[in-house]
């Protein structure tokens, strides 16, 4: 080769380049996480070769020895990423920078069978800095090599390649940063400046395993005592996450920290009052197999506290090699489950070529999978051995479990069944399917609920009565999920779901009347007759004690539910399907039949009254209450 040769791009590779610098990427700031990676490639290369060939000219073996840094240059708008990697010779910056969509990296593991984590797969990344920079020089020396070579383009046309200079094997690419295009404008200007390469750093290559130092001014007192900066090389990177370490070297402090500053920062109000609160349980998972993945997970205790008002963003941080690549990745995240919060980090993982979406495959539901089972394992661990906690978090997430059960079936489904908890009839407190049926009576087949608003007025609706006093648990369903819950699932175990209110609930007591089968006929049928269409059926109940009428619905749903399906429906009646239900053996019941031989017409005001407050107690409006009013007022005064 020459020593100076300039070499102009083809026409197709003109316009794919054009295509990756202003289509592909989201955002600009990804150049700099895709150089790191890049560097982070080359001294991977480096190192694997120098344990092989240790009396080689490839280098030194000891860690330490290697490095990334930045330097930033604002009078002359330059940035430069150092590495001491593998390097490049002439060949090398022919192939690898001047050929979109050529991988060293790929090469590499090809040719070697090392490194099998190496990030670069695509060898598209380095061009992403013509999003920030409009020209670029790669000064690179090649290990065991004499001779530094130097690649240098714009990005439009044409690149060129000329002998070159460095001390050391490795590379610098040296950006020269677009001018602001608006006068205030910060662009560009933020790639110039520490603080927000510090962040940038942080956000994107944190747990990049080699060090990354960025030239920074430190404060410093001269020798009068006065501050002064002095430059040198921080360390910005963790470079060993949490979730690659041995679990016998990770301290609960420790991912606590990592909880609070990623996943929980608290509100002005919470700072001064102190820490947020501690999530429920924290999963470190190092697995193995047919998929292999690392991940930090945490089951909230309750809801996440950020200081941004926008809706939080669902799914886990997915990380590859060390390398942030998405902030949430809604396809790790397991749908039973949508609070979680937490990293994974899997090097196969089938990313995209800008590394920003997963393509779905077998993998990513493996992963998720397990993240699930672990999950539920948690659960049902701090259910059974920390219940206030778990009790806490069910206070905040009981519903979105409850939901998720729904939505489930088979095996699934009755995983989620044994996390659930209800308020039940004869205990303060919440408590498990498992746990009510260790509740239930001998003889007992079903499991009973009631519904309302809270357990205080369920326990004083009609058809409560009389299974409180035989002894007979029932669920106590005060809110709307709660009753989906029971009419979806269908059943728990061989036990059937049935509402107190439901013709299934009267096989619990036994039929009784005062009156005969003929006579009990004649009766029931005055009553519909007298209250008209406003119920569908007139039934003797065998649910009531000491009230003498119960209105339930004959849909099989609750009222309230009933109402609620009317905002969607608003054509639909509510009680359209009602039953009145009487107790035969209440005075009340044998007063009308009384006064339906002697006095007819009173005996129809008694039916109208007995209705109206069936719908009382059933949270019902009464429909007239003028002639309800009336038909008392006229009784009071005979």
């Amino acid at each position: 080769m020459n020593k100076q040769e300039t070499i102009p791009f083809q026409t197709e590779t003109v316009k794919l380049l054009q295509m990756m610098i202003h289509s592909v990427y989201t955002t600009k700031e990804v150049f700099l996480r895709e150089l790191i990676a890049n560097a982070s490639d080359a001294i991977d290369k480096r190192f694997a070769l120098a344990l092989e060939h240790p009396d080689d000219k490839i280098g030194p073996v000891a860690r330490e020895s290697y490095m990334i840094r930045i330097t930033p240059n604002k009078e002359k708008r330059l940035l430069t990423i150092s590495d001491n990697g593998i390097g490049m010779d002439a060949d090398d910056l022919r192939r690898c920078l001047g050929t979109i969509a050529f991988s060293g990296s790929g090469l590499f593991q090809e040719e070697t069978q090392h490194a099998d984590d190496l990030i670069g797969k695509f060898g598209i990344g380095f061009y992403s800095l013509f999003m920030a920079a409009d020209h670029v020089k790669v000064v690179s020396k090649k290990a065991g090599a004499e001779q530094a070579w130097i690649f240098e383009s714009d990005g439009i046309d044409s690149y060129s390649i000329t002998e070159g200079k460095r001390s050391e094997c490795g590379t610098d690419v040296i950006l020269h940063i677009r001018e602001e295009t608006a006068e205030g404008s910060d662009e560009y200007n933020c790639f110039l400046r520490e603080y927000p390469l510090y962040k940038l750093v942080k956000k994107y290559s944190d747990y990049i395993r080699w060090p990354i130092r960025l030239l920074m001014p430190i404060p410093v007192p001269d020798e009068n005592g006065e501050p002064t900066e002095k430059w040198s090389y921080e360390l910005l990177n963790s470079m060993t996450p949490l979730w690659k370490r041995q679990r016998s070297e990770v301290k609960e402090e420790e991912t606590l920290a990592f909880f609070r500053e990623h996943y929980a920062k608290p509100s002005e109000y919470e700072t001064l009052q102190g820490a947020a609160e501690p999530p429920l349980r924290t999963l470190l998972l190092r697995i193995e197999g047919n998929v292999e993945f690392s991940a930090l997970i945490y089951i909230p205790s309750s809801p996440w506290k950020t200081y941004d008002t926008k809706e939080d963003v669902k799914g886990l941080e997915l990380y590859s090699s060390g390398i942030r690549v998405r902030e949430a990745a809604a396809e790790l995240l397991p749908s039973a489950y949508p609070f979680l919060k937490g990293a994974v980090d899997c090097v196969d993982l089938p990313l995209n070529i800008t590394r920003e979406n997963l393509q779905s495959n077998a993998e990513i539901a493996a992963i998720r999978d397990v993240i699930e089972r672990k999950t539920t394992a948690a659960l049902m661990e701090a259910m059974q051995n920390n219940r206030t906690d778990y009790e806490r978090f069910f206070q905040s997430f009981g519903k979105s479990l409850k939901l998720s059960a729904m939505e489930t079936e088979g095996s699934e489904r009755e995983k989620l069944q044994k996390l659930l908890l209800f308020e039940v009839s004869d205990q303060e407190g919440l408590i498990s399917l498992e746990e009510y049926e260790k509740k239930m009576i001998h003889g007992q087949k079903a499991v009973y609920f009631a519904k309302g608003n809270s357990r205080t007025e369920i326990l004083s609706l009609p058809e409560s009565e009389r299974p409180r006093r035989r002894g007979i648990p029932f669920l106590c369903a005060v809110d709307m999920v709660d009753e989906l819950c029971a009419r979806v699932f269908v059943r728990w175990k061989n036990y059937p779901f049935v509402s107190l209110s439901d013709r299934q609930a009267d096989l619990l007591f036994d039929a009784g009347s005062p009156f005969s089968k003929e006579e009990t006929d004649e009766l029931l049928q005055f009553i519909k007759t007298s209250i008209g269409n406003e119920a569908a059926e007139v039934i003797a109940s065998r649910k009531l004690e000491s009230h003498p009428v119960l209105l339930s619905s004959g849909s099989g749903i609750s009222f309230e539910m009933e109402r609620d399906y009317q905002k969607q429906n608003p054509d639909a009646g509510i009680g359209n399907h009602a039953v009145l239900e009487v107790n035969l053996s209440h005075p009340a019941l044998r007063k009308l039949n009384s006064a339906r031989k002697s006095d007819p017409k009173r005996a129809v005001s008694y039916a109208v009254i007995l209705y109206n407050q069936a719908r009382m107690m059933a949270g019902l409006p009464i429909k007239d209450p003028v002639t309800y009013t009336d038909l008392l007022t006229d009784l009071f005064t005979e």
